[in-house]
């Protein structure tokens, strides 16, 4: 008789896909101490951006001298072609991360960026502190990732309310309440809600005594119909 213990240890990570279509595939990853078996890389058929959210993660990349050790709250870019490996997670606590795999070509200004706050008549700007700052992490024809960084601001009344795209909107630190579709939600750090086109959306609140910081991303294609082509290493 062969028995298993439901509480044992993973032989691999936990992942999870949060959305995907042909021109975008989104995520999760939970290790404990779980690293790529020795002498085996993901071949990296195209780019991805990683999001270290908690723990540790060190990659290695194939012909690279060194590795790359990550902080939470690093971004790393990969090209096509740059194979590599996870070589180290934490072993005391969960190692979290976030995985966009995409297409390029990278190309700045290639897609216009999120309006959650940005006027409609463009002619307005603000140098003030209270504006958001916006971090644009990727940019192609098909896909862009911001990151946006927020204390008490939220969407004006003059502010393009309809997602004209897909979006997935993840919150990483802080405290927020957003409305998709004429639904609220309070949002905390971890949560993400995806967002279909042509859905009318808004932040209604965020705290204003911390940052809140968010990732939005930003992609074409349809939702629910097609799957990314392309194998993204997990």
């Amino acid at each position: 008789m062969r028995t298993q213990n439901i509480f044992g240890k993973r032989d691999s990570a936990l992942v999870d896909v949060l959305v995907e279509n042909r021109h975008i595939k989104i995520e999760r990853i939970i290790a404990k101490g779980q690293v790529s078996p020795d002498g085996v890389v993901c071949e990296q058929p195209a780019f991805d951006a990683l999001i270290l959210l908690r723990g540790e993660l060190t990659l290695e990349y194939e012909n690279e001298a060194g590795k790359v050790s990550l902080k939470p709250g690093d971004v790393i870019t990969t090209e096509p072609g740059q194979a590599n490996r996870v070589d180290h997670t934490s072993r005391a606590g969960e190692t979290v991360w976030v995985k966009f795999s995409f297409q390029g070509p990278l190309e700045e200004g290639g897609r216009p960026g999120p309006n959650l706050f940005e006027r409609k008549d463009r002619r307005f700007k603000s140098i003030f502190p209270e504006t958001p700052a916006v971090l644009p992490l990727v940019e192609t024809p098909d896909v862009r990732i911001d990151s946006i960084v927020t204390r008490g601001e939220r969407s004006g009344k003059d502010v393009d309310l309809v997602q004209r795209d897909n979006g997935c909107l993840l919150l990483l630190k802080g405290q927020a309440v957003v409305s998709v579709g004429g639904e609220k939600g309070r949002m905390a750090p971890g949560d993400y809600v995806i967002i279909g086109p042509e859905t009318e959306r808004s932040v209604e609140w965020t705290s204003p005594d911390e940052e809140t910081v968010w990732v939005v991303a930003g992609f074409s294609g349809e939702l629910g119909k097609d799957r990314y082509p392309l194998f993204t290493g997990y």
